[in-house]
């Protein structure tokens, strides 16, 4: 017993020492942790410091502004701050927002929000993100600078002797050239054409000297460059799949020395003068030779860009077109019908594609192929064409290994040298083409994603951007030509036209847009000099395609921060401060009311109000939610319940309330106003609180109209529940009904009934569908709320809960664009609506560019109107479109839309006159005889169609479709007589037989002219009376005046 006892005596004293002996261990590591903790947090105060004074006097301008302007928050809620940042910051807000609406403030909302997400995304994350883009930018230029030193590092030490100890001809790297600079006694340049001739001389007097080839025949060592490891090359792989067998290539390259001469002067000395000066100088031929690929002779070298520089280019034009082609091919299906399945996603993404594809970038595209003066033959010689396609292969595959590396985000014109490699960027106009073609066709690759993926907004704004930087490195290069050209030649354009086939001529000078010439066509143009391959992908190759392709990766779930936003500001518990705070801090609700003539209504919804402060000086801030977004909150509490509070949105709009508080109801009401805030800073708003002075509204009242406010402790989501109309409860029996319907519905809510759910289900349905027609309500076609689904509307914006209405709201515009056709801010021309259906262009009241004209919606359909230059009338046929169509399409469209209604009205005019001649015979029901009726029967019903009836611009021979048909969207018959027709199609408006006399714009133009110069003819006679008068006047006076100076009796006279 004695034993167990000591053995409990000495576990216990054992069970102590330890954990006073882990007591110190921990001690002394927190201590440790402590001291590592005070490093670390010096090593980052440290780097800080270091970081800060690596910024740019611009960002160190924008830091100390955000900093004296209430931080970052406070700057993204001010449109003025905005502005003066982006001014700072040296770029425009194009730089920002991407695309330009036009609209000002438009711009400045999509500034902010993107601004305001840029804020709000997790620094890390953002922080992998461009690490990643930087690691592999560094790594092509790690690249870059191995293959430079490499390829130059061990020739320079001769280069260094032969240039102290030898001749200008010692300083060339190729033996040739070396012989031929010597042998005509050339010093540092010498005249391009001089250059080429002489080369021509050279090698046909040493072949016929040689009587064989004039270098070892080509060893098999014509490897293109490896691509940045390990960056896969999975597109390289495709690029690659002709399999070009090194062996394969000419052994022989005497066949190169018909293409070194006089008919190909101009590429040969354009491939070797960099500059484009018309000189060639030492440096550039040993550019020219040591770039030429490996095992290549520099005959063969020249034969390539004497004769097949101009196919590649073609080739690849021919390769842009048909990725294009392939981009029209996905959007191509019926924007009113229900989408296939695998196009499911297009619909969220077809605004954000239809953006893409009618960004200026495309026009420069076009540009840039209609400038190129195509190869006019086929390449016969075998040799030659075996070259080509060598060099187009390997070429390419090198050029794929570099935009892996930077994942093929162009963030910057300074990224395409990293692509075209170190010294390359004077020559882009050499690669720009195989360069847009691999941009293209990574492009291709994100719309088959987009088919069945939500994409981000700001991924297809970085495909711009990407092509928009290799178009400004190209300018570059432009403009360094035009510089060099001015020196040489009058007219840059036409020396531009000559130059690289004609490549660059049309991007140089006035780039307007006309539609009428764009090239981008849905269709394969009839090449016979180039095979063009299909570049789409079949549905295996799709299905392969990696999300990780994207940047911002797929939207496919919705991702909304606003419930977690207001859980975590909004606590409707938090309605009984402690005395520690202000009696008003805490958690308000209510509504906004408005009395007019006929209804009693909340202004602009349920209102949930966070009292954050109330300083000494009775200074009210906070935060509050409507469904129209988030506001700020500031004001005033007087000494005597006095309240004044500012309720501020995100764009400015504000809510002015003017009232008092009631300690016995613990309410806040009174009398409020709305209007905008003018140009003042946000703490004028609390210190002119206490008085009241509405400088900074502008109040919106009507007559006859009482504005009044009520906010409670209520929560927001019982405020349903109130009688009637979501008021207070006055009455006994309505506060009891109120207390249990709440307090039922809370317990509904908690436990997620069925009961719950589906009424939660059938308001966001209705109130989503009410919500959307009332946004379209100023575009066309509409369908307007009527009186009652407008009371319905306002009652449920009075009752359903900020967050939940805030939330449903910012599905609107998803909504919208998935269910109608944005025409890219196209409106009409009558009604001034915005056009979200059906787009109606007029044949005759368009420029002959193309580039405008006169649109109308469907509503607008039989109606004149009469404008500068242009007189519009219902008998015009009128192109009509449903989705967005491009100035590729419009180029063709127009003018056979022009040929099919000149045509259709024709058969109209002769099945008329036809009718006639029946009726002079006698005819029964005075109807032609079946061997002379003109066959126009409607495609859906089967039925005769007359005029005004619509025709189908693409289908052969001509289809028709009746008026009521083509409103009621009634299926083909598959019987019928066009039983291809799809609705998809264009159709195009006959409205009559008669041919109504067209005023061409052309004409237009000419009559408004000449108005104006009578105008101005009379303005000049008016005013040359004018000038008679005066100088009458003026002569009368100078007489007088030398009456007085010089008298009648003056000897002189």
């Amino acid at each position: 017993m004695s034993f167990v006892c000591r053995f409990i005596v000495e576990n216990k004293h054992v069970y102590v020492q330890n954990i006073i002996h882990t007591a110190l261990g921990v001690d002394s590591a927190n201590t440790k942790l402590d001291s590592l903790s005070s490093q670390t947090e010096s090593l980052q105060l440290t780097m800080s410091s270091i970081l800060r004074k690596l910024d740019t006097p611009r960002e160190q301008e924008s830091q100390a502004f955000i900093e004296n302007h209430g931080g970052p928050e406070a700057c993204l809620q001010d449109n003025q701050l905005i502005k003066e940042l982006i001014k700072i910051s040296g770029e425009g807000l194009s730089s920002i927002t991407l695309h330009r609406t036009g609209d000002d403030a438009m711009d400045m909302t999509i500034a902010r929000e993107k601004l305001t997400r840029e804020y709000a995304r997790d620094l890390d994350q953002a922080f992998d993100k461009n690490l990643q883009l930087s690691q592999r930018k560094m790594e092509a230029q790690e690249k870059q600078l191995q293959t430079f030193f490499q390829d130059s590092l061990h020739t320079e030490a001769e280069h260094i002797i032969s240039a102290l100890t030898a001749g200008a001809h010692d300083r060339l790297v190729d033996v040739d050239m070396q012989a031929l600079w010597k042998d005509n006694d050339w010093k540092g340049s010498v005249k391009a054409r001089h250059f080429v001739l002489a080369l021509q001389d050279f090698y046909s007097d040493k072949m016929s000297g040689s009587k064989g080839s004039i270098v070892p025949p080509i060893l098999p060592t014509l490897l293109p460059e490896p691509p940045l490891s390990p960056v896969p090359l999975s597109a390289a792989s495709t690029v690659a799949s002709a399999d070009w067998a090194v062996t394969s290539l000419p052994r022989d390259d005497s066949w190169a020395l018909r293409y070194i001469g006089v008919a190909h002067v101009q590429p040969i000395l354009e491939a070797v003068d960099d500059n484009g000066t018309r000189f060639v100088s030492i440096k550039e031929v040993n550019t020219f030779a040591t770039s030429k690929p490996n095992g290549w002779s520099l005959p063969v070298w020249i034969a390539y860009w004497a004769a097949g520089w101009q196919v590649g280019l073609t080739q690849y034009k021919a390769k842009i077109h048909a990725v294009i082609r392939e981009m029209y091919k996905i959007i191509d299906y019926d924007t009113r019908a229900e989408s296939p399945q695998d196009k499911r996603a297009l619909r969220a993404n077809r605004k954000l594609i239809d953006q893409y594809l009618d960004d200026d970038v495309f026009h420069r595209i076009d540009l840039l192929l209609r400038s190129l003066h195509p190869a006019k033959t086929r390449v016969q010689d075998a040799k030659l064409k075996q070259v080509i396609d060598f060099y187009i292969s390997s070429e390419q595959i090198r050029l794929e290994g570099y935009l892996a590396g930077v994942a093929y985000d162009i963030d910057t014109p300074a990224t395409v040298p990293l692509v075209t490699g170190p010294g390359r960027i004077e020559r882009i106009s050499f690669f720009i083409m195989p360069f847009i073609y691999l941009l293209l066709k990574r492009h291709l690759k994100v719309f088959y994603i987009a088919r069945t993926h939500v994409l981000d907004p700001e991924e297809f704004g970085d495909l711009t951007s990407s092509l928009e930087n290799v178009f400004s490195a190209l300018d570059e290069r432009i403009a360094s030509l035009e510089a060099i050209f001015k020196q040489t030649v009058p007219d840059v354009a036409k020396r531009l036209g000559n130059y690289a086939f004609g490549l660059l001529q049309l991007s140089y000078g006035d780039r307007l847009r006309k539609p009428n010439k764009n090239s981008l066509s849905p269709w394969e143009e009839d090449s016979s000099n180039i095979d063009v391959e299909s570049e789409g992908e079949d549905d295996d190759e799709i299905a392969r395609i990696p999300l990780s392709i994207l940047k911002y990766g797929v939207k496919d779930t919705l991702e909304s921060q606003i419930y977690k936003h207001s859980i975590s500001t909004f606590d409707y518990n938090d309605n009984n401060p402690d005395t520690s705070r202000h009696f008003l801090s805490g958690y308000w609700a209510g509504n906004l009311w408005t009395q007019d003539w006929e209804e009693f209504y909340s202004t602009q919804g349920l209102f949930q109000i966070s009292i954050t402060n109330v300083n000494d000086a009775g200074e009210i801030t906070g935060v509050a939610e409507a469904y129209q977004g988030l506001l700020t909150v500031s004001g005033l509490i007087t000494s005597e319940n006095h309240v004044r509070l500012v309720l501020l949105y995100e764009d400015k709009d504000l809510v002015t309330c003017e009232g008092s508080w009631n300690s016995e109801r613990n309410v806040l009401s009174g009398t409020f106003t709305t209007g905008r805030l003018r140009k003042r800073k946000r703490k004028a708003i609390a210190n002119d609180a206490a008085s009241s002075n509405t400088s900074t509204t502008k109040v919106t009242r009507k007559k006859k109209e009482t504005t009044t406010f009520l906010f409670t402790r209520t929560p927001a989501f019982a405020w349903r529940f109130h009688t009637p109309f979501g008021q207070l409860s006055t009455t006994p029996r309505a506060r009891w009904a109120f207390a249990c319907n709440a307090v039922l519905d809370l317990v509904r809510r908690r436990s997620g009934s069925w009961h719950y759910l589906r009424n939660r289900t059938g308001e966001r349905t209705r109130f989503l569908e009410l919500l959307v027609r009332r946004e379209v309500e100023d575009c066309s076609p509409s369908n307007p709320l009527s009186a009652e689904e407008g009371k319905e509307h306002r009652v449920m914006l009075a009752t359903i809960h900020p967050t939940d209405a805030r939330f449903y709201y910012s599905l609107v515009p998803s909504i919208i664009e998935a269910t109608y056709t944005d025409h890219l801010d196209c409106s009409c021309s009558k009604c001034d609506k915005t056009i979200i259906q059906s787009r109606l262009i007029c044949l005759t009241c368009i420029r002959n560019d193309l580039s405008r004209g006169l649109d109308f919606c469907l509503e607008c359909l039989e109606l004149s109107k009469n404008t500068k230059g242009y007189k519009h009338v219902p008998s015009h046929a009128m192109l009509k479109v449903d989705s967005v169509i491009l100035d590729g399409l419009l180029a063709w469209a127009i003018p056979e839309a022009h040929h099919v209604a000149t045509r259709v009205k024709r058969v109209f005019r002769t099945k008329q006159s036809r009718i006639n001649e029946a009726q002079q015979e006698g005819t029964k029901d005075a109807r032609p005889k079946k061997s002379k009726r003109m066959e126009t029967m409607c495609c859906c019903c089967g039925k005769e169609v007359n005029t005004p009836c619509w025709v189908c611009l693409f289908c052969t021979p001509d289809t028709y479709v009746c008026d009521e048909c083509e409103r009621s969207r009634i299926p083909v018959l598959s019987d019928g007589p066009a039983s291809w027709h799809e609705h998809k199609d264009h159709l195009i408006r006959i409205h009559d037989a008669e041919e109504a006399e067209e005023l061409s714009a052309t004409d237009a133009k000419l009559s408004l002219v000449e108005n104006r110069l009578v105008g101005v003819e009379n303005q000049f006679i008016e005013f040359k009376g004018v000038v008679n008068e005066r100088l009458s006047q003026l002569e009368d006076t100078l007489q007088k005046i030398l009456l007085h100076v010089v008298p009648n009796d003056s000897p002189s006279q």
